[in-house]
């Protein structure tokens, strides 16, 4: 990661941490926030392995046990 992407992510990091200081409820939205987003790759993931499986015929577990 570049020195530019650090930069970014750590100032990013430090304008949420002031505004959870200055609003304690803009917590629970990041947190509920990410657990929508890490539920909807959940979902995603799931909707494409089951395609995927239903187009190749092969389980993930055969694909894996096959290595």
């Amino acid at each position: 990661m570049g020195v530019e992407k650090k930069m970014l992510a750590g100032l990013i990091v430090i304008i949420v941490g002031v505004l959870i200081a200055l609003y304690p409820p803009f917590l629970s939205l990041i947190v509920s926030a990410l657990l929508i987003v890490i539920g909807g790759l959940i979902v995603a993931s799931a909707w494409h392995r089951r395609r995927l499986a239903r187009h190749s015929g092969e389980s993930l577990i055969q694909m894996i046990l096959r290595y």
